[in-house]
Formats: C-alpha cells, sequence, structure tokens
C-alpha cells in the first residue's frame, strides 16, 4: 500500500472512531495463554493477570472481529508478557490506548513492529520496559500515523543492532525522548524517522553509530524537521546514504563536520527537495568510493555555496539530476573530481539559474552516454573550463547561446560552434553577452583577441581592458567605437590604428 492510501486509511478510521461508541459491540471473552480476558460493547478488551500465551494467541489474532474494533487495551497488574512480542498489536487499527504500564516485560526481548498499523494510537507508556533485555525492535511504531510522543528513554538498547523504520510514517509525531538509547550495536538505521513529518527537532547527541552501515532514508520526508542536533554521528563504516535528508524542506543547516564519507557508496537523492537548505556547515563531503550520486543536492534552491574540495568522482558513473534546481549556487569547483568514468550527467546543472563559474577540468566523458539538458536554464552562466577529455555528446548539452571568448585562442565563438569544433579541446570561455544597447565589455582576464574574432557581432561599442594590447588589426568591425581608460594599452592600440574613442 502507498504512503498516500495509509495516510488516507488512517485519518478515515480515525474520524469514523468518533461515532463509533454509538453503537454496541458485541462483548467476547477467553483465555491468552494463562491470562483471561473480556471485551465489553465499549471496545474496551481488558486483560487479567497470568502469563500471556504467544502472539498468535492473542485474543485481537484469533478473532478478526476483535482486532477491527477494539478500542482500548488495558493489560492488569501481574500479567506477564512472552519474550517474543514481534507484532504483538501490529495492525490494531482502531485502537487509541493501549496500556501496557503495570505488565511484567522483563523476559521480552522482540519488540520489532509490536505498535505497527495502530493508526489511531496515540501514546503509549513503555516504562515497564525498563528491565527488558531487548534485542530486536525494528519498526516499533511503524505508521503509527496518530502518535504524537514518544519516550524511549527507559529502554535497554544494547544489545539492539537494527534500529530500522522505528518510526516510519509516524506523521503526527512532534516529541520523542530518545536521551537513554544505546546505539552502540546498531548497523542499520535505515528509514528510522521517515516520514516523521510533523516533528520540528531531534535531538541525537547520544547516539554512537560506528557500526551502522545504512542510514538510508534516515529523515526522509521530515519536512518540518529545522533543526538536528548529531554531533557524535560516526560514519565511517556507512554505505549508503540514499535520501538521508530527502524533503527536509524546512533544514536551514546542517553540521556534518562529525561525518566520515569515504565508505559511503550511494548519495542518491541525500539531500534532494531541502529547500531551505542554506549550508552544510564546515563539512567536506568525500565521494571516493560513491558510484551513485543522482539527484544529490535537487532542488536545494538555497543553497549559496559548497565545500566540493573532496569531491572525487572517479568511481562514480551516475551524477545526473545532481545539482538540479540549486537556484542560489553561483560558483561550482569540480576541478578535482577526477570524473572520467561517468556513464550519465544529464541535467546535471539544469535550473541552476544563479550558477555564473562552472570549473569542468577534471571531466571526461569518453564513456558518458547521456549528457542531454546539461546546462539548461543556467541563464547566469559566465565561465566554465572544460579539459581536454571533454567532448559534447549530443547537441542538446550546449551553453546558453550568447558569445563565448576562448582563452586558449582568444577567439570568440558561438555555442554552437563550440559544440561543433571545440570538444576534446581544453580551454576556458568566458561569455560576452551583447545587450540590446550593442555594448560589448570584454572581461578584465582577456589577454589576446585573435584575427576575426569579433567581426559580425554586431557590437556598436567596445570596452577594452586597459592591460589588453595583444589585438589583431581584423579582430572587429570597421566603425566600431572603443571604451578605454587614458593613459592604457588598449588606448594607444586603438588610436594607432584609427579606431574613434571614448573615455570610461
Amino acid at each position: 500500500m502507498r504512503m498516500r492510501d495509509k495516510l488516507l486509511l488512517t485519518l478515515l478510521t480515525c474520524l469514523l472512531l468518533s461515532t463509533a461508541t454509538a453503537f454496541a459491540l458485541t462483548p467476547y471473552s477467553g483465555q491468552w495463554g494463562g491470562c483471561v480476558w473480556e471485551m465489553n460493547e465499549n471496545g474496551v478488551l481488558t486483560v487479567q493477570a497470568g502469563q500471556a500465551g504467544s502472539v498468535g494467541e492473542a485474543p485481537w489474532e484469533d478473532i478478526w472481529y476483535i482486532g477491527a474494533n477494539v478500542l482500548s487495551v488495558r493489560l492488569k497488574p501481574g500479567v506477564v508478557l512472552p519474550s517474543n512480542c514481534r507484532q504483538l498489536f501490529n495492525n490494531l487499527f482502531s485502537c487509541i490506548e493501549i496500556d501496557l504500564k503495570d505488565v511484567d516485560a522483563s523476559r521480552v526481548t522482540d519488540i520489532c513492529e509490536m505498535f505497527s498499523g495502530c493508526f489511531c494510537l496515540r501514546n503509549v507508556d513503555l516504562s515497564a520496559f525498563s528491565a527488558s533485555r531487548i534485542s530486536g525492535m525494528r519498526g516499533l511504531f511503524y505508521s503509527c500515523g496518530s502518535l504524537r510522543s514518544a519516550d524511549l528513554s527507559c529502554l535497554d538498547t544494547s544489545r539492539v543492532p537494527n534500529m530500522q523504520e522505528l518510526f516510519l510514517l509516524c506523521t503526527s509525531l512532534k516529541s520523542v525522548d530518545l536521551s537513554g538509547l544505546d546505539t552502540r550495536q546498531v548497523t542499520d538505521m535505515h528509514a528510522m524517522f521517515s516520514e516523521c513529518s510533523s516533528l520540528t527537532g531531534l535531538d541525537l547527541s547520544t547516539f554512537r553509530t560506528s557500526r551502522v552501515t545504512n542510514m538510508e532514508r534516515m529523515f526522509e520526508n521530515c519536512s518540518s524537521l529545522s533543526w538536528v542536533e548529531m554531533p557524535h554521528f560516526d560514519t565511517s563504516a556507512v554505505t549508503s546514504m540514499s535520501s538521508m535528508f530527502a524533503g527536509c524542506a524546512a533544514l536551514e543547516s546542517l553540521d556534518l563536520s562529525s561525518f566520515d564519507t569515504r565508505q559511503v557508496r550511494t548519495f542518491s537523492n541525500a539531500f534532494s527537495g531541502c529547500a531551505s537548505l542554506k549550508s552544510l556547515g564546515p563539512a567536506q563531503i568525500d565521494t571516493c568510493s560513491a558510484t551513485f550520486l543522482s539527484s544529490m543536492f535537487d532542488g536545494c534552491s538555497s543553497l549559496t555555496s559548497l565545500d566540493t574540495s573532496k569531491f572525487d568522482l572517479y568511481n562514480a558513473n551516475y551524477i545526473d539530476y545532481m545539482f538540479r534546481d540549486c537556484a542560489s549556487l553561483e560558483v561550482i569547483d569540480l576541478s578535482r573530481a577526477n570524473a572520467q568514468n561517468i556513464w550519465d550527467m544529464g541535467l546535471l546543472f539544469y535550473g541552476c539559474s544563479s550558477l555564473l563559474e562552472a570549473d569542468l577540468s577534471s571531466f571526461g566523458t569518453t564513456k558518458c552516454g547521456y549528457a542531454d539538458q546539461m546546462f539548461d536554464g543556467c541563464d547566469s552562466l559566465s565561465r566554465i573550463i572544460l579539459s581536454g577529455d571533454f567532448q559534447f555528446t549530443s547537441s542538446l548539452c550546449l551553453f546558453p547561446d550568447d558569445l563565448w571568448l576562448s582563452k586558449a585562442t582568444g577567439q570568440c565563438y558561438t555555442a554552437r560552434e563550440i559544440y561543433d569544433s571545440r570538444g576534446g579541446i581544453a580551454d576556458a570561455y568566458t561569455r560576452l553577452a551583447i545587450p540590446k544597447t550593442g555594448v560589448l565589455k570584454l572581461p578584465a582576464s582577456t589577454s589576446r583577441v585573435a584575427s576575426g574574432a569579433f567581426r559580425g557581432v554586431g557590437a556598436v561599442y567596445v570596452e577594452l581592458p586597459g592591460s589588453l594590447s595583444n589585438i589583431a588589426d581584423d579582430a572587429f568591425d570597421s566603425g566600431v567605437v572603443f571604451i578605454v581608460a587614458r593613459g592604457s594599452a588598449a588606448e594607444a592600440w586603438a588610436e594607432g590604428r584609427g579606431y574613434p574613442i571614448l573615455y570610461r
């Protein structure tokens, strides 16, 4: 069942509960192991003292009518739970209350999915489990869509290896106390808080994660999460961070300074949809082992800068959509990326509307099968550096349609000309946009202008850098007016050839 369908079922079920008590239910009674139980006409099921039977013998498991209609489960003092409580209350989707505060849970070791599918459960007291020797708790509150708070600080989790999906789809969860949680043996935190869309903050300062290998989807779609404290996150063993923070739309900053990502093989969608994220702090994300980086920062529209000094893409095959719609990013330096084995880099910078400079001097495309729309929407791009291994694999892989000045030749090319004849040539290109006024301003870094470089481009006025003098006599159309500084080398060149001059 898809998440949307589950949420709809949760809302409909909980809405109907307001009228459920108007109809008398059929009372039931029976035996669960050594415990006598009864359910009254109001949907309250009470279990008397004794040794409870197995999960499969529980009244709500044994009799479908009870599982579908019970609104409250009350376990009296003296009820002794079995060691295996896996899925004990699973799919009691109408149940609002489960009273466990007085049970004897000292023998319990497995609480995996114990409350999974309890869509209407609002809170639960686990203090009676303080003496339990828990070894399994995966999916404990999976799909408890009405759960508002949870306190796990009393649990002894020193033997637990797997905490995946612990609060998955707890869409109403607003507060959680994990201060006593011992995570030193945990290897899997996959989707631990995924879809907890009401959580606004998380304090994970007590977490120790040196054994964790999987953090995939850990905070996925925690759309209200504005802060998360994780100062002791040791990620040196983690191999997957796919979608780890995907959809965390309210996060403005993340301190990943404790992260060691050298073993991570997949970063796909790791930060995608983090629309408010402005900074990753002092973190240097190391991608030396990564193969999949598709959509890693897709939709990080507020990200203004990114430290890419540890971006090693030699092992990477997929970087498509990696920076798509990073609309505030101005500079991207991938000069150390060693990206020679990429198969897919399509839409890499698509929609990066504020991007001014891109250094791709370490990029090779000899193995690339797809690079379409790589620069689409990069309307502000003014400088790009390419390596001698960069071949244009598709006519859709073009710069913005303007004139581009080559540093290597001193000549001016259209985006189409670069595609047709400049692939596989190491060069740096500076964009020369000629506005309607006809004024062409050459960048200060221009050192040479080759023969015919600007003939026929429509420039009426040309502003020259003061130090520029290495200019071919026929570089410009006759009749062009030059804008120069007094006493400059550019002035001397223009005067020596009889061009009209304006002074800036």
